[in-house]
């Protein structure tokens, strides 16, 4: 049995994109919508660190203030932001397990390129190893 690339991937992105809109919502639920000037998703160049970000009116503010020349990067510039899902008190990440599946699958590419005895991911939503051959048998999400 290899290891079915097209499989893992439909359900990660089955799966993400709740995943994604929980992260956003943790991150903003410490304001009032009001105060949210905006939500972004940032991730590295492999993307297996991914975090939800905001930033706040206020801090918003207090940025362009301090420059107001870059009113605009201010606005947009993620890594300035001050709010991150990861520092919400209280509430658990909802993005660790995409990073965790995201940090295996990265390791399993690394280490077992061309290698065809590499072990096989499990689903994200089913958590059972992908076998192309039985594929969406006894699975009704699939």
């Amino acid at each position: 049995m290899s290891f079915d690339l097209e499989s893992w991937s439909s359900d990660l992105n089955h799966s993400v994109g709740g995943v994604l809109e929980q992260a956003i919502t943790t991150v903003t639920s410490r304001l009032p919508a009001a105060e949210v000037a905006g939500v972004g998703i940032a991730t590295d160049a492999d993307a297996t660190s991914i975090v939800a970000l905001a930033n706040s009116r206020h801090h918003l503010d207090e940025m362009i203030s301090a420059e107001p020349e870059f009113a605009i990067d201010s606005r947009w510039h993620l890594g300035e932001w001050d709010m991150d899902v990861t520092q919400v008190g209280g509430a658990g990440d909802p993005l660790e397990p995409t990073r965790a599946e995201l940090e295996r699958a990265k390791q399993l590419i690394t280490a077992s390129a061309g290698d065809p005895t590499a072990p096989i991911l499990p689903s994200p939503r089913s958590g059972q190893p992908h076998d192309p051959d039985r594929r969406c048998q006894d699975q009704p999400a699939c």
